[in-house]
């Protein structure tokens, strides 16, 4: 992720040099936001998962859905992200990224709606945006 913020602020040092990576939650410094964004004059604090098929080994990842879906906090998933974030004492706007890729019958967008049908239950959630990696390059440059 810092090579893709260096290409960043390479390509938009104004916009992309306050990013800040592993922000420590005022309500508990032990724990780490992902990331902070300024923009449009509000601070953004964005905790990050990937969806992932394949383990590094090449072999399927029996525990995708875990990393994203799991309601305890010692797996630290994006719903319980959520509740962290909300509860976080951050001042400013809160927001769960979740990347990854499709393969054949495994859908990224099924996730997401899982996700976001379960988040609602433990959060107010506002909206959701989806984009392709093509079009979030070209929004960096």
């Amino acid at each position: 992720m810092r090579l893709v913020l260096d290409e960043m602020r390479a390509a938009r040092p104004a916009r992309y040099s306050r990013v800040e990576f592993a922000i420590p939650y005022p309500t508990e410094r032990r724990q780490k936001c992902d990331l902070a964004v300024p923009a449009g004059g509000e601070h953004w604090f964005i905790e990050v998962k990937m969806w992932r098929l394949m383990g590094d080994n090449g072999k399927p990842n029996d525990n995708m859905l875990m990393h994203v879906l799991s309601p305890y906090a010692q797996h630290r998933s994006a719903l319980a992200d959520c509740e962290k974030l909300s509860n976080s004492g951050f001042t400013g706007r809160k927001a769960i990224l979740i990347y990854g890729y499709e393969a054949e019958g495994w859908p990224l967008s099924l996730v997401v709606d899982a996700f976001q049908t379960l988040a609602r239950t433990r959060t107010a959630l506002e909206r959701s945006t989806a984009g392709s990696f093509s079009e979030l390059l070209r929004t960096w440059t």
